[in-house]
C-alpha cells in the first residue's frame, strides 16, 4: 500500500519570526527617514505643528516635574503618620491639593509683585525716551571731547536721524494697533489655554502616575523577553531621572541666580533692577548660551539709560555666572546630564531651531538621554569584543595597551 502523503506544514521558527519582525521595523524606519529627508520643509512644518498641538501636554509634563518632588515629600513623609492605612487614598488627594495650592500660590504672589513693577518700568522707559536719547548724545559729545581722534560725527548724525524716525514709527504703530489686537488676543488666549490645560494634564499625570507606570511595565514585559524588558525599564528610569533632576535643578539654580542678581542690583543702585534680574533668571535656564543672552539684553537696556550702570551690570553678570558655573551649579545640578560643553551647545542650537526657547531648554536633557543610550550600546559592544577602552578626553593620548583584549591583559599580569 502506498503511504499517505502528509500535508505540508510550514514549521514555526521563533528565530526567523524575530528576524522578519526586525526587518519590517528597519525597512519602515528607513522609509520614514527617506520621506523626511526628501521633504525636509514639509517635515519641519509638520514637526512644528505637532509640537504646537502638543503644547498643553508639554506644559503639563513640565508642571508635573516641578510639583512632583513636593507631592512626594507630602505623601511619603509629611502626611504619612497622620493619614495611613484606609486613609491612604485621602492622603494622596490631600497631598496633591496642598502641592498645587503652594505651587500656584507662590506663582501668583510673584506675579502680583512682579507684573506691576514691570509695567511701571516699561511706562518709565517709554516716557523717558527723549531723556535717554539726550543722555546718549551727551555721552557721545563727552567722548568726542576726551578723544578727538575718534570720528563720532557719523554716529551722532545717524542717531539724530534715527530717533525721530523711531518716534514717528511708534506713533504710526499706535494708530494701527487696533488691527493687531485680534492676533495678539488670540495668541494670549492660546497661551492661557495651554497653561490651564497643562495644569489639568499635570494633575492627572501625578494622580495616575503609579497606574500608568504599572501599565507601561506590563506592556514592556508582555512584548519583550524578560532580560530585555528589565533593561528597557532601567533605561526609562534613568531617562526620567535625567529629565527630573535637570528641570528641577535648573529651575532652582536660575531662581537663586535671579534673586542674587536683584539684591546686588539694588545694592549697586542699578536702574530697572527687577527687569534685568528677571531677564537674567529666565535666560539662565538655557545652558551656556542663556547667560550671554541675559547679559546682552540687560546690558543693552542699561546702556541706553546709564553706561556706568551697564558696566556694573555686565561685571555683576560675569561674577554671577562664575559663581553659578563653579559653585552653585555643581552643588544643585552636579553632573546630571554627563554632556560635554560642545554637546550642550549642540543640544541648545538644535532645540532652538526645532521648538524655540522651550526647545533650547529641553534639548539638553533629550540629547543627554540619547547620549546615555549610545554610551550603553557602545559599552556593551566593547564587552562583546572583550575590549577594555576607558572613556578619555580628546586631548588625552590613548595608551595603545588599552586596545589589547582582556585575555592579553590578564596574561601580562
Amino acid at each position: 500500500m502506498e503511504e499517505k502523503k502528509k500535508p505540508f506544514k510550514l514549521a514555526h521558527s521563533n528565530k526567523y519570526f524575530t528576524i522578519g519582525v526586525y526587518t519590517i521595523v528597519v525597512v519602515f524606519i528607513c522609509a520614514v527617514l527617506v520621506k523626511v529627508i526628501l521633504n525636509m520643509s514639509a517635515s519641519i512644518g509638520f514637526l512644528k505643528n505637532f509640537l504646537k498641538g502638543m503644547a498643553p501636554f508639554l506644559v503639563g509634563i513640565l508642571i508635573a516635574y516641578c510639583i512632583n518632588p513636593l507631592y512626594n515629600w507630602l505623601y511619603h513623609k509629611a502626611l504619612k503618620k497622620l493619614l495611613n492605612g484606609h486613609l491612604a487614598k485621602v492622603r494622596k488627594y490631600l497631598a496633591i491639593i496642598i502641592s498645587y495650592v503652594i505651587f500656584v500660590g507662590v506663582i501668583l504672589s510673584l506675579l502680583v509683585y512682579i507684573i506691576p513693577n514691570i509695567l511701571n518700568s516699561f511706562t518709565d522707559l517709554i516716557g523717558n525716551a527723549q531723556l535717554f536719547y539726550n543722555n546718549i548724545v551727551d555721552w557721545l559729545d563727552d567722548l568726542a571731547k576726551k578723544y578727538p581722534e575718534l570720528d563720532l560725527e557719523y554716529i551722532e548724525k545717524s542717531l539724530s536721524g534715527t530717533f525721530p524716525s523711531a518716534v514717528e514709527l511708534a506713533s504710526s504703530g499706535i494708530a494701527k494697533i487696533g488691527s493687531k489686537i485680534y492676533g495678539t488676543s488670540m495668541s494670549l488666549l492660546s497661551w492661557i489655554y495651554n497653561v490651564l490645560m497643562g495644569f489639568v494634564v499635570s494633575f492627572y499625570l501625578i494622580l495616575d502616575k503609579s497606574s500608568m507606570i504599572r501599565a507601561l511595565k506590563r506592556a514592556i514585559y508582555a512584548v519583550f523577553p524578560e532580560d530585555t524588558a528589565k533593561k528597557i525599564v532601567a533605561n526609562l528610569r534613568e531617562s526620567n531621572e535625567i529629565f527630573s533632576n535637570f528641570i528641577i535643578g535648573k529651575f532652582f539654580d536660575s531662581l537663586i541666580i535671579g534673586i542674587i542678581c536683584f539684591v546686588f542690583c539694588k545694592i549697586l543702585h542699578i536702574e530697572y533692577a527687577l527687569i534685568v534680574s528677571l531677564v537674567v533668571g529666565i535666560t539662565n535656564m538655557i545652558p551656556y548660551i542663556g547667560p550671554f543672552i541675559g547679559g546682552f539684553i540687560g546690558g543693552l537696556l542699561l546702556l541706553i539709560i546709564s553706561p556706568t550702570n551697564c558696566i556694573e551690570f555686565l561685571i555683576l553678570v560675569f561674577v554671577l555666572q562664575q559663581f553659578d558655573g563653579f559653585i552653585l551649579g555643581p552643588k544643585i545640578l552636579g553632573d546630571k546630564t554627563g554632556l560635554r560643553p560642545f554637546w550642550i551647545l549642540f543640544a541648545v542650537t538644535l532645540g532652538g531651531w526645532a521648538a524655540g526657547a522651550i526647545g533650547m531648554f529641553l534639548g539638553v536633557p533629550i540629547v543627554a538621554v540619547v547620549a546615555n543610550f549610545a554610551d550603553k550600546y557602545v559599552t556593551a559592544k566593547l564587552k562583546e569584543k572583550e575590549l577594555d577602552i576607558p572613556k578619555v578626553y580628546a586631548t588625552e593620548k590613548m595608551d595603545p595597551d588599552y586596545l589589547n583584549t582582556k585575555k592579553n591583559t590578564e596574561n601580562k599580569q
